[in-house]
């Protein structure tokens, strides 16, 4: 295994790699959970321009597996359940990816990547040369499928809110009789494309560019665009990312926001506001251009007797209200007053605890002292006993 290990760091040394995402794991078949025995196919993912020898390396929880592209487990058994991991060359590793190996009799499998959006089946099985009928699927322990033949779940637009949790529940044949199992998955669904960013690009005219990126699984989907200011369309969906204002004037000011959603509409997100405002330039060839991606509340601007306008994407600042002198001793005052009434409370409980204390002490001397004196009266004076007769 060492020897297996210093290769595939020499052999890296030749990669000369411009990695634009991290790599991922994929599984054929792609469920997350299979029965011993059977059999399954991990790829290593990656999107990259790449020079010389590519190095793949695989590991499994954190330890060094295996060295190529695919890693294949022929009969999979107990052992093999656990996290694994891909490198290409020295870049970043990839996300953890979840394989679970059971020998129940019930399994319920999920994909081992899922997307806001998609559709999902999930498929209750039973165990490979075991017979299964009528089955019956939960979501947070409520029927969602009735008992039925049939073993697969569609879950339609799929949402990343929270953690689904489903269960099946089948009935197995042993011996010649049918008895009920119950299986459970959890698993969350992954962001398909983080939520667009709102930028101003510098030129000779100005730029909205809306910038969003799609995962490495599923960077062929379509994305479409549109672009809105102050809530108005101004450029309707399309897969153009960018909307360009040719000449700056007045009504280019305001406020403006792009939404980006699939080509089914199943997944839309909108960006942050980004306050534009035209301004009168000495200068009409040129322009200052400044972005935030925070929402601001627009200066008003009035229009001067002018051509020429200047696009200003900025956030103002916010003046902080004057502190005056009073205003600090009034602070003060407040977080004083506080701590003295602690020590306050702390003083009063340890005065009545020492008066507790010497109170009992007085007692008990008081009551210790009766009770010598009262011993001291006994031998003093013995008790009268009668004369027992004699016979």
């Amino acid at each position: 295994m060492h020897v297996a290990v210093i290769m595939s760091l020499f052999l890296s040394s030749w990669v000369k790699a411009e990695t634009t995402t991290r790599p991922m794991v994929s599984f054929t078949p792609e469920w997350n959970k299979i029965f011993t025995g059977e059999a399954i196919t991990m790829t290593c993912d990656v999107r990259s321009m790449v020079q010389g020898v590519l190095v793949y390396t695989w590991y499994k929880d954190g330890h060094w597996l295996h060295t190529g592209k695919s890693y294949t487990i022929q009969q999979a058994q107990y052992s093999h359940s656990g996290n694994y991991q891909c490198q290409l060359g020295t870049s970043d590793r990839s996300d953890s990816a979840r394989l679970d190996v059971d020998n129940s009799y019930l399994i319920l499998q999920a994909p081992l990547h899922v997307y806001e959006g998609d559709n999902v089946t999930l498929r209750c099985t039973q165990f490979p040369g075991y017979a299964g009928k009528l089955t019956a699927f939960y979501k947070d322990d409520m029927v969602i499928q009735d008992w039925s033949l049939k073993s697969e779940l569609l879950i339609e637009n799929i949402d990343n809110t929270s953690n689904q949790r489903y269960k099946c529940t089948k009935q197995v044949q042993r011996h010649l009789l049918y008895y009920l199992h119950t299986a459970k998955v959890t698993f969350s669904a992954q962001e398909l494309f983080t939520p667009p960013v709102l930028r101003v690009i510098e030129g000779d005219h100005t730029t909205l560019t809306c910038d969003t990126s799609l995962s490495p699984l599923r960077e062929t989907t379509e994305l479409h665009f549109s672009f809105y200011r102050d809530g108005q369309n101004v450029q309707s969906y399309s897969t153009a990312s960018r909307f360009s204002i040719p000449s700056a004037s007045m009504k280019d000011s305001g406020s403006y926001t792009c939404q980006v959603r699939t080509l089914t509409n199943e997944v839309e997100k909108t960006s942050m506001p980004l306050h534009v405002e035209a301004k009168r330039k000495e200068s009409s060839d040129s322009y200052e251009i400044l972005a935030t991606a925070h929402p601001v509340t627009p200066h008003p601007v009035t229009e001067e007797s002018s051509d020429s306008y200047e696009i200003l994407a900025t956030a103002h600042p916010v003046t902080p209200h004057p502190v005056t002198e009073e205003t600090n001793n009034k602070n003060n005052l407040v977080s004083i007053l506080p701590v003295t009434l602690v020590v306050l409370l702390l003083v009063l409980v340890v005065a009545i605890l020492i008066f507790v204390y010497r109170r009992k002490q007085i007692w008990l001397s008081v009551n210790n002292q009766q009770q010598i004196t009262d011993l001291q009266m006994s031998f003093d004076n013995p008790p009268a006993y009668s004369k027992v007769p004699t016979l």
